[in-house]
């Protein structure tokens, strides 16, 4: 167990890490369209996410109160589903059937506090609306791209969340990519569950 002081220090560092690591975004946004930019936005995309849920999640699963930030609005300056590399999915039935079976279930219910009910019912919702687009959209609609920007509306509900519960809604939105075998969200959930 990280005492508390050195969670900070360590948070700190992370933070200033993940800052920087989203400037490159406008960067990355801004070069040609080629083999070239495809994998420097997804290798970008990774190394974000993993300050994000991996680094800093850690830390805030032990210290929830060392991010006492409210999140801001997304720049409208920039886009991140610009980045987004498309590709086409295979969706099919048994796809479908877990996407279904996650649509059911109980969702974030390690959400900690003294009674998240009411915040663990209104995310909940969100992700079963989410759940819902996705299983009347995804035969017809069956790309990277189509998913994330419906990804991007969910998250653009939750941006007034608290941390934990940002964190917790970021790893359920990563159980759907697993479900639809989308490996990165190439910045996109870093975006708005970073609160930049």
């Amino acid at each position: 167990m990280i005492e508390r002081e050195q969670a900070a220090r360590l948070y700190e560092v992370y933070q200033r890490a993940f800052d920087v690591l989203c400037e490159a975004y406008d960067v990355l946004g801004g070069l040609p369209d080629g083999p070239e930019r495809d994998a420097a936005v997804l290798a970008h995309g990774k190394t974000t996410d993993a300050v994000r849920f991996g680094l800093r999640a850690r830390l805030l699963a032990q210290y929830p109160d060392l991010d006492a930030s409210v999140p801001e609005e997304p720049s409208a300056a920039h886009d991140p589903l610009n980045d987004v590399l498309d590709e086409a999915l295979v969706v099919d039935a048994a796809v479908l059937r877990r996407l279904s079976a996650f649509r059911t279930r109980a969702k974030l219910v390690d959400l900690p506090g003294v009674d998240p009910t009411v915040e663990h019912a209104r995310l909940s919702g969100v992700l079963n609306d989410l759940a819902d687009t996705l299983l009347d959209g995804l035969a017809a609609h069956p790309t990277k791209q189509w998913v994330m920007r419906q990804f991007q509306r969910s998250l653009a509900r939750v941006q007034r969340e608290d941390t934990e519960g940002r964190d917790h809604f970021g790893t359920e939105l990563e159980t759907i990519m697993g479900i639809l075998g989308i490996e990165s969200s190439d910045g996109l959930l870093s975006f708005y569950l970073g609160g930049i």
